[in-house]
């Protein structure tokens, strides 16, 4: 009898660190606190964006399912916009952009379509949905959400998601004032980096930090913040990437 209380009591403790841990988690998760921070850095705000990467299992989309799907993703986001659309085709690709009218914004939707067959009618089909806002790099979080929203209705296999905050500096930043954009914002969002290479033009640090859900594991390691200093010559200025969980395009 004593040996059950003593196992009962054991478990009781385990659970009790368990619940613990997870109301300390949530009350570390707040992706707003990205903005936040990039808004801290007093970097001149560019642009902001967020990136979806949906996959259609065994299904060939016609060009018109395209030109529908951006309409329907811009309806669904409550956009009363009007827009104009360019298409633009590649070797394996689809590229469909798109400009509102409003907050200076654009949709692009590349389709790119991997068959079974020559007739392509099985396969693969990716979708990269980008949505970029101008200037207003901080409400780009909320058309994150809005997204993921609209990409849960569309019956997609998978999904990626990904943000980007883009801002600049006057001149060639010194490695230390990089390296203080970076301490005080992981500092600001409770973060700890896990790899960096700031010297040279071009500077990465990759960190993990507990106000964000997503991440990616690189060598078994967790990340989910990735800071990109890179600088210029043609305009003389730096410009400084803050995306989550990581930059997976050019800069």
């Amino acid at each position: 009898m004593r040996k059950f209380k003593i196992v009962a009591y054991i478990v009781g403790v385990l659970w009790l660190v368990v619940i613990v841990q997870f109301v300390v988690n949530l009350s570390f998760q707040d992706e707003n606190k990205m903005a936040e921070a990039f808004a801290r850095s007093d970097a001149q705000a560019v642009k902001g964006s967020v990136r979806l990467v949906g996959t259609y299992q065994d299904r060939f989309l016609t060009e018109q399912d395209r030109k529908d799907m951006i309409a329907y993703i811009i309806r669904e986001m409550g956009i009363n916009s009007d827009f104009s659309m360019t298409r633009k085709e590649g070797e394996k690709t689809v590229t469909y952009s798109t400009s509102l009218s409003n907050d200076q914004a654009s949709i692009d939707l590349e389709s790119i379509h991997l068959a079974d067959d020559q007739k392509k009618t099985a396969g693969k089909e990716y979708l990269y949905v980008d949505f970029s806002l101008d200037k207003k790099v901080g409400k780009i979080l909320n058309y994150k959400d809005q997204l993921e929203n609209v990409f849960d209705k569309m019956d997609f296999t998978s999904v990626q998601t990904s943000v980007k905050m883009e801002g600049a500096y006057e001149g060639n930043l010194s490695t230390a004032k990089k390296e203080k954009i970076v301490a005080d914002a992981l500092d600001y969002m409770q973060g700890e980096t896990v790899t960096k290479k700031m010297n040279g033009g071009i500077s990465t640090v990759y960190a993990y930090t507990p106000c964000i859900t997503d991440k990616v594991q690189v060598e078994q390691k967790d990340i989910n913040m990735n800071l990109i200093f890179n600088y210029n010559e043609e305009n003389d200025k730096t410009y400084f990437y803050m995306a989550s969980p990581i930059l997976n395009e050019d800069y």
